[in-house]
């Protein structure tokens, strides 16, 4: 396929193509595959000035364009496509119930189910370990359980479960930052439980937070350094999320 004498590979190609020729106005000739299989070019005039920011720039113009249905162009081996029975040349017709999606949405379904496993399994190691080191371990058990740390410590698995629940329901969506938060936030109070069971022994069973601590003096030093290289840690980070934003459009994906 081609447009304006251009030869291209992809939809999102065609598109953004498109969308070019839109902003310049003219004409161009797009060569077409009729429902017969015969191919031809048709002259397509374009009004120009079309705002390519607007939800559908193509549509303003008076293009209705269906996005194809994804072909397999090849399978890895040992990966989930050949597991599957995958091969090359297929045509993806249907995915999880939904009829004809096009590559955009397979890739939001396969979006929406691949971090549910890992997920899952995060969850199921937690509630192991949360149920084996008490019944292992009577002094945790003690410190978790009798009161009143029990109120004072029930927030952390009520909030495990409940981040939990919302990482869930979030897989898949957009945008992606509520995931990633959670999947923070899970780490953080997965640490905290940790914690909380062996305060004030850092190595364990014997040997306690301060037993282990480095001289003051030696702890001055690193603190003076810390209070230095944090702050240019924390301002690069922010600088490469800034500069790399906005650097991959809704509805890309691999054709």
């Amino acid at each position: 396929m081609t447009v304006d004498g251009r030869p291209v590979a992809s939809w999102n190609q065609a598109r953004w193509a498109l969308l070019d020729l839109l902003s310049a106005g003219g004409s161009a000739g797009i060569e077409v595959e009729t429902a017969d299989g015969a191919r031809t070019v048709r002259e397509l005039a374009l009004p120009g000035g079309t705002d390519a920011g607007s939800e559908d720039p193509l549509a303003a113009a008076g293009l209705e364009l269906t996005a194809p249905q994804p072909v397999v162009r090849g399978v890895m081996d040992g990966g989930a496509g050949a597991e599957a029975g995958l091969r090359a040349g297929d045509r993806i017709v249907a995915a999880d119930g939904q009829h004809e999606p096009d590559a955009s949405s397979l890739l939001r379904i396969i979006q929406d189910h691949a971090g549910r496993p890992l997920t899952l399994g995060l969850l199921a190691v937690i509630v192991v370990i949360s149920i084996w080191t008490p019944l292992t371990q009577a002094g945790i058990a003690q410190r978790w359980f009798s009161l009143p740390n029990l109120i004072w410590f029930a927030p952390v698995p009520l909030l495990v479960a409940a981040c939990g629940w919302t990482l869930l329901r979030q897989l898949g969506g957009a945008p992606h930052g509520g995931p990633f938060v959670l999947s923070l936030c899970l780490v953080f109070l997965g640490y905290s439980g940790l914690g909380i069971s062996l305060w004030p022994a850092i190595v364990p069973p014997h040997i306690s937070i301060w037993d282990a601590s480095a001289p003051p003096q030696s702890q001055g030093f690193a603190l003076v350094g810390a209070l230095l290289i944090i702050p240019v840690i924390l301002m690069y980070t922010a600088w490469s999320y800034y500069v790399f934003r906005g650097k991959v459009r809704a509805g890309e994906g691999y054709h």
